[in-house]
């Protein structure tokens, strides 16, 4: 039945001198989806900026290119003074030692800034190592990377 009902319609819209058929407007053009972007690079905050030394210890069989990485990285992001102690061991975690209280709030912001790198699922610890020095040098901050 349905059939024979969609013929007779066709039937009359064809007829000889029936109006011809409006084609539809076209649909509005739909904004251009927004491309993906990678989020930006995070920049280093001021806590980091005022790091004057940065003790980075590593396993001797880290990758040379993944070291460099790091230190550029650090480098780039206004740490003027990376010295590199290639352990004799592989660090068990990764981790940032401050020594002095008023180091606190630079370790934290390094620790934030390396994470990404080192530890995406996870934060970076960081340590008090007050205790281990009799007289710490001011500012001095030891960033530890392992498993």
């Amino acid at each position: 039945m349905l059939g024979a009902v969609a013929i007779a319609a066709t039937a009359l819209l064809m007829r000889p001198g029936a109006p011809p058929i409006a084609a539809a407007d076209p649909a509005p053009a739909l904004p251009a989806p927004a491309q993906a972007q990678a989020p930006p690079p995070r920049t280093a905050g001021p806590a980091l900026q005022a790091i004057g030394r940065v003790r980075l210890r590593i396993s001797g069989t880290m990758a040379s290119g993944q070291r460099d990485a790091l230190v550029a990285a650090l480098k780039d992001a206004g740490v003027d003074d990376v010295a590199v102690e290639a352990l004799p061991f592989e660090p068990r975690a990764s981790r940032v030692g401050y020594y002095r209280e008023a180091d606190r709030a630079k370790a934290e912001e390094l620790a934030r800034f390396v994470a990404p790198r080192f530890a995406a699922d996870r934060a970076l610890p960081v340590r008090d190592y007050g205790a281990l020095l009799d007289d710490p040098e001011p500012g001095r901050l030891d960033l530890w990377i392992g498993d």
